[in-house]
């Protein structure tokens, strides 16, 4: 298969900002907004761009379509250290099925505890604690040499103090490789998912309310160049926005069982940056990732530290 040179993966970028022009960024204002906040360290490092190649145990996240082309099985986990007291994590399993599909299961959490509770007149009865919650599972097949698509169900979960809300939603993805090192991947996030709200049980005058996920649109590039080096680019699509990530990362190998890493991306008007380890350890693969990226409300950065197992 005939590689792409520099030069016609440039022409690809433009054309690809050309096609997708109404396409829009996450808001954060909406419900679910913390699975829109990006997930894993090498990710976020390259600027949040990894539809069209995510190839660790963060892949079913951003497009199950990748679970078929991983390359042995994986246990991530990740802690994004955040500002204002706020948690965020992540912990789950990936791997592909021989011969042509690839699974997921994860969990992620967000939350903040010790949250000012006001009654409607102004008055403070004592702090609350806040949460949020998905749990996923991602199924794929790869359909000949080049394409392949995926699915992933995931049950979603708010707690306001005693009160819980949940929910059910759908993710689809797409994948194709065009030619050797090109790939076209794209996700459809939040099909049907919504928070069902019912406070009829703990207040008189309770009432029921549906909080509805906003529809997220992702499409994007990867290019793999020879010598552990990569570049990719993604489009996101909500709400008649436009939103861009761009990210790449070089390799250095250290030993024949040890690489290190530099990325660098930009999320969105943000720019970020980290590193990536890989070595063995105990007969297995091990990668520790590091990303730092700023945030649009938080008065500081956030850094997520990610670990990761490949056997």
């Amino acid at each position: 298969m005939k590689r792409l040179t520099l030069g016609k993966f440039c022409l690809f970028l433009v054309f690809f900002g050309l096609v997708f022009p109404g396409l829009s960024g996450a808001s954060q204002g909406a419900a679910g907004a913390f699975l829109r906040m990006g997930l894993g360290a090498k990710a976020m490092a390259m600027g949040d761009a990894f539809v069209a190649g995510g190839n660790d145990g963060f892949a079913g996240f951003y497009n199950p379509a990748l679970l078929p082309s991983l390359v042995g099985r994986w246990i991530a986990l990740s802690y994004r250290f955040l500002a204002l007291d706020r948690r965020f994590m992540y912990l789950g399993y990936a791997s592909p099925l021989k011969p042509t599909a690839g699974l997921a299961i994860g969990w992620i959490s967000s939350g903040i505890g010790d949250v000012g509770g006001y009654d409607f007149e102004g008055n403070y009865y004592g702090d609350l604690t806040a949460g949020e919650d998905a749990f996923y599972f991602s199924f794929a097949n790869k359909f000949g040499d080049r394409v392949s698509v995926g699915l992933s169900a995931k049950v979603v979960r708010h707690r306001l103090d005693e009160v819980t809300a949940r929910g059910f939603g759908l993710d689809f993805g797409g994948l194709i490789q065009v030619w050797s090192g090109l790939w076209i991947g794209g996700q459809v996030k939040d099909v049907r998912t919504q928070y069902s709200w019912d406070t009829s049980d703990y207040w008189e005058h309770g009432m029921s309310k549906v909080d509805h996920f906003p529809r997220v649109q992702r499409y994007g590039l990867c290019y793999r160049f020879s010598g552990s080096r990569m570049v990719m680019a993604d489009v996101e699509a909500q709400d008649g926005e436009v939103a861009y990530h761009l990210g790449g990362e070089v390799g250095f190998v250290l030993n024949p069982t040890a690489l290190f890493v530099l990325r660098g991306g930009y999320d969105d008007g943000k720019p970020t940056l980290g590193f990536g380890y890989s070595f063995s350890l105990y007969r297995a693969s091990s990668v520790l990732d590091y990303a730092f990226v700023l945030e649009d409300v938080a008065p500081a950065g956030s850094q997520i530290i990610s670990w990761s197992f490949l056997f």
